[in-house]
């Protein structure tokens, strides 16, 4: 971890500055928003945070995306390179193909290659968080302390799909629903399970209420059918051209630390379930009811296949970190203060074990290059 410690400060310190610059507004409820936005020392926190993650050569599964990016030999005259010879089976990831060809058209290094995404994932991730969290800096630490910012160094496409989808959701919001369709049916060309996002227009209702319990109930009775669960999803993954087995989706239960982390914003909401309905904004709705979802696919995982079911709700990890502050907020400000410090305390908590404890630790995972050997290598 302390390769990755000095970074996380330096882009705290510059995200924790950026706040200080933003202009607030408190209402009669003791409620807070924004006036004014600093921009200058988020940007500078989003690229020391990016730039990191573009420098690594080691982590997770970068090495077969850099053996796979390397492998490309374009053949032809542009543009038809691009598609020459394409799969357009959806679970053959085309988007991502065709990306790929284009970045070696432009003679981008492998190193680059990583670098451009960086920016992209981290780039909109952070994009997203700065319009929609009512406390930004406190979103940011979500991102890097619940494990969201080292997740973009490996789990590439998928974070590819996630930054797609988050336009996806800004469009369903801003009411253009075709646009929302069609990002998303763009991201599944990166991931296919980026369809799930189909299912956002069905969830902007208040938390809490009937359709709440449907939606628990539905994912109690999941966990109780496991196994028709699985036997399903080795169906679709068939289906859909992938060559999984049922051992593929066979292993361990989720870490229950981990487990208890992702459903403290659902438990903090149905603490407060009175005052949360009718009372959020659409977007806040959305935001508190995919996490939700992030929770009880997480609790699926419990009874088994932890990485399927983890990966799986990452898709909608990123929304806790904008649902947390939203509630935190809703209750009495003395209770506000608590729970902010306690999140802070815990979630910090959970950060040192995910990178020290579990998996290894980060400093046995991670190798990348410097700065300055990355802008001798930009090009080839």
């Amino acid at each position: 971890m302390f390769e990755l410690l000095p970074i996380i400060i330096i882009g705290l310190v510059f995200a924790g500055i950026s706040e200080k610059q933003s202009k607030k507004i408190v209402n009669d409820s003791g409620i807070v928003y924004y006036e004014k936005k600093d921009v200058v020392f988020y940007l500078i926190a989003v690229v020391v945070l990016a730039t990191f993650v573009g420098l690594r050569k080691v982590y997770n599964d970068t090495g077969v995306y850099i053996d796979q990016y390397n492998s490309i030999e374009l053949t032809g005259v542009f543009p038809n390179f691009l598609f020459n010879d394409i799969d357009w089976n959806i679970s053959s990831n085309f988007g991502f193909t065709i990306i790929m060809r284009l970045l070696k058209f432009l003679h981008f290094s492998d190193q680059s290659f990583l670098m451009f995404f960086a920016f992209f994932i981290l780039g909109v991730y952070f994009w997203f968080i700065r319009k929609y969290s009512n406390n930004i800096f406190l979103s940011v630490f979500y991102v890097i302390t619940m494990g969201i910012y080292t997740f973009t160094m490996g789990a590439l496409r998928q974070c590819i799909a996630i930054a797609i989808c988050l336009i996806a959701i800004d469009c369903f919001l801003t009411k253009k629903y075709a646009l929302f369709v069609l990002l998303v049916l763009f991201a599944t060309t990166f991931h296919q399970y980026a369809f799930i996002f189909l299912i956002v227009p069905l969830l902007s209702f208040s938390p809490w209420t009937s359709r709440t319990y449907i939606v628990v109930f539905l994912f109690l009775i999941g966990s109780f059918g496991m196994q028709s669960i699985l036997e399903a999803i080795d169906d679709f993954t068939l289906a859909m051209g992938k060559n999984y087995s049922m051992g593929s989706f066979s292993g361990k239960g989720v870490n229950v630390f981990r487990l208890i982390v992702v459903w403290i914003p659902t438990a903090l909401s149905f603490i407060l379930k009175d005052k949360l309905i009718n009372d959020g904004s659409r977007a806040e709705n959305l935001f508190i009811n995919l996490s939700m979802i992030n929770a009880e696919i997480m609790f699926l995982g419990l009874f088994g296949t932890a990485n399927y079911f983890a990966r799986l709700a990452n898709f909608f990890l990123i929304f806790q970190t904008i649902s947390l502050p939203v509630i935190i907020q809703k209750y009495p400000v003395a209770e506000r203060k608590f729970l902010t410090t306690g999140s802070i305390i815990g979630y910090s908590l959970y950060f040192i074990y995910a990178n020290t404890i579990a998996q290894g630790g980060f400093d046995n995972n991670y190798f990348g290059i410097s700065f300055f050997d990355y802008i001798n290598n930009i090009f080839v």
